[in-house]
């Protein structure tokens, strides 16, 4: 079952716990990516726009960016050549 806030009801919600259990994870919607976790160096690097060689992925595929320090952090594209370049990166403030 599937449950929607309006915008009122997120700018309203008196607890955050209680808007917490009402939003959805970033990453929730790209759950048909697949899911490549990197080390926080091998992210570093993505965010700062260089490409990382890697071996034994499909050229073209699009695939869902994590690591241990941030978890999801963005998406990052496969090249043909055998890089990966990172297409999106999500900058998050605490």
């Amino acid at each position: 079952h599937t449950r929607y806030i309006s915008v009122t009801g997120v700018q309203t919600c008196a607890l955050p716990i209680l808007l917490d259990q009402q939003l959805l994870a970033l990453d929730s919607g790209l759950k048909h990516l697949p899911r490549l976790d990197l080390s926080d160096n091998d992210a570093r690097r993505l965010r700062n726009g260089l490409r990382l060689e890697l071996e034994g992925l499909a050229g073209g595929e699009m695939m869902r960016l994590y690591s241990p320090g941030e978890g999801f952090f963005g998406l990052g594209e496969q090249r043909p050549d055998g890089q990966l370049a990172s297409r999106r990166i999500f900058h998050f403030s605490v």
